[in-house]
């Protein structure tokens, strides 16, 4: 038997290979390469990705390995399919609410212990109820809406008889009734302004 030795192999070096004299097994020298199973790790991270972001109440597809993306025909196509991460979003806003009463219990508590101490100088006379609370106002989820679908919700209100064209220019614009006024107002003497002489006749 002879041991392995590390050996120097290349185009200009001669590899000797040992052979048996009795006719045995003959030796035989390759090359191997280990390929990497890719498509297997690519669909091992996809389904972690898939499986955190389901536990976080967004739809896989939002991001996926491939690049594609759902394809929605309007903002209510599209509010349809998040339905499940409002709902979500929900639950965790009931779970921050009460978090930040405790929290705010645990503050009242310190305040009012070390209030006056040098610990809290600032607040001498410090004597807040243990019975405060706050209210947190989270910002709901929004669906999104093309301009298009917006002009066309409004008109579609407008014409139905449900808002007014002051409304409608607020809805439009974002703005409140008051300065959706001053607007209607100068849209309309823009108009009777532009109205030829003889159409008044």
């Amino acid at each position: 038997d002879q041991k392995m030795n590390n050996v120097q192999v290349g185009p200009n070096k001669i590899l000797h290979l040992p052979t048996d004299p009795n006719g045995g097994q003959s030796a035989e020298f390759g090359f191997s390469n280990a390929n990497a199973d890719l498509a297997g790790s690519l669909a091992y991270i996809e389904g972690l990705l898939s499986s955190f972001l389901t536990s976080r109440g967004v739809d896989p597809k939002v991001v996926n390995i491939k690049g594609e993306s759902t394809k929605y025909n309007s903002g209510i196509d599209r509010l349809l399919a998040m339905v499940e991460q409002f709902e979500a979003t929900e639950q965790d806003a009931e779970v921050f609410e009460d978090a930040e009463n405790k929290i705010l219990q645990i503050v009242i508590a310190y305040i009012n212990t070390y209030g006056g101490s040098p610990v809290l100088p600032n607040y001498p006379n410090a004597n807040i109820p243990t019975n405060a609370y706050v209210d947190v106002d989270f910002e709901k989820p929004q669906a999104l809406q093309s301009e298009s679908e917006k002009l066309s919700n409004i008109q579609t209100r407008l014409d139905m008889g449900l808002i007014s064209k002051t409304e409608a220019i607020a809805f439009d614009r974002d703005i409140d009734t008051e300065q959706a006024k001053i607007i209607e107002q100068d849209i309309a003497k823009d108009v009777s302004f532009n109205i030829p002489p003889e159409a008044n006749t």
